[in-house]
């Protein structure tokens, strides 16, 4: 999801956050959202290593990154900030 700071959406209430929290772990983890309470403990209920999800994240968004930059270079087309992150 892009962190764009022009929405015409309402901010996020605490539950919307939440929410937007559990989608986005559910889908690192490789788990249910449901799965994802308010009071899991990463390494308790989740199984997860708070270090090894780091690192995971940053190899996802590093690949993303480079598939961006190829399909960029392949359609003759520069990239802009916004499409490596």
């Amino acid at each position: 999801m892009p962190a764009e700071t022009h929405t015409a959406q309402s901010p996020l209430d605490r539950d919307g956050v939440f929410a937007l929290v559990q989608e986005q772990l559910a889908d690192i983890l490789e788990i249910e959202p449901s799965t994802i309470t308010e009071g899991s403990s990463f390494a308790e209920d989740l199984d997860a290593d708070v270090l090894a999800l780091l690192v995971r994240e940053m190899r996802l968004r590093c690949q993303r990154a480079r598939l961006n930059r190829l399909t960029a270079r392949q359609q003759g087309q520069r990239t802009p900030i916004g499409g490596v992150v």
